[in-house]
């Protein structure tokens, strides 16, 4: 505990040192993120596909034949081109992208620029988390909220899913913060839950029932009751209503510029993540803009 406030007390007193030492961080954790995000559709869709060898009981000759076993902590990181393994003080986040130019040491293929966007982004993000809430217990749940929501709205940007393995262990997460009521109620946070998962589930039965097909995938419905065991209930509808001025003015921009198909699916939980997110830092004034609007 002294520990803490001893950390606490040094933020109060250098706020500049604060947050370079969070960009920092960010920095770091968007570098694990990017690993994260790039080896988790993998990951699972191996294991879904074993699930379903042997429920089927037919032999995985593939992964026999291959023998690659891909995890969260191995092969080490390589170069998706030419897969030559990436060295340490080549992995470095940010800096080692600017001295090797954007290009692999080895075959000078460019490396993409999400890698670098991601840990820029999640550096960015953890600093208005920080800058907002401070160095509390607050702070601190809603920076590790915020790491999990730009894992679990980039991949579903990438495969259009939002996996259970993200989600649903923050909506418990959800729950558990506000047992201890650091956000809202519990009683808020349970109904959110519930309200959370039923606003979109409802609206895409109504849509299957009036057009015969599916309007949302089961992970924006849980993703939706995250929010509500975070924020409570109450924050339900404007969050729902950011996701869709948000996901309806950018869709149009991207048909208008023709790289987006008007008849296309597209993924709704970045939408969701990031307007949730919003929300969670500046729902009071949001809150005031729709009160004078109405």
């Amino acid at each position: 505990m002294s520990i803490y406030l001893s950390i606490v007390s040094v933020a109060e007193q250098n706020p500049i040192a604060l947050m370079l030492a969070i960009t920092l961080l960010g920095l770091l954790v968007g570098n694990v993120l990017s690993m994260i995000i790039f080896r988790m559709p993998k990951i699972i869709e191996t294991e879904w596909n074993n699930q379903c060898y042997e429920h089927l009981e037919i032999e995985n000759l593939q992964n026999k034949t291959t023998g690659l076993k891909l995890n969260y902590t191995s092969p080490s990181s390589y170069c998706p081109k030419c897969e030559n393994p990436i060295k340490l003080s080549e992995n470095i986040p940010l800096f080692s992208y600017l001295l090797l130019k954007g290009r692999c040491s080895s075959c000078k293929n460019r490396i993409s620029l999400r890698y670098p966007f991601i840990e820029v982004l999640t550096a960015v993000f953890s600093c208005m988390v920080i800058a907002h809430f401070g160095v509390t217990t607050i702070g601190i749940v809603c920076l590790i909220l915020t790491w999990g929501l730009i894992t679990a709205a980039i991949i579903d940007f990438d495969c259009q899913y939002l996996f259970d393995e993200i989600v649903l262990p923050f909506l418990w997460l959800g729950l558990i913060v506000n047992y201890f009521g650091l956000i809202t109620s519990l009683e808020q946070a349970f109904l959110g839950a519930i309200i959370g998962y039923l606003s979109l589930w409802s609206i895409t039965r109504a849509y299957k029932i009036f057009r015969g097909i599916d309007g949302m995938g089961n992970g924006d419905f849980k993703l939706m009751a995250l929010f509500g065991a975070w924020l409570g209930f109450e924050t339900i509808l404007p969050i729902l209503m950011l996701s869709a001025i948000s996901a309806s003015v950018l869709q149009i921009a991207l048909i208008y510029i023709g790289t987006h198909k008007k008849n296309l699916p597209f993924a709704f939980g970045p939408y969701i993540a990031l307007s949730g997110w919003i929300y969670m830092l500046y729902g009071n004034s949001i809150d005031t803009i729709i009160h004078k609007i109405i």
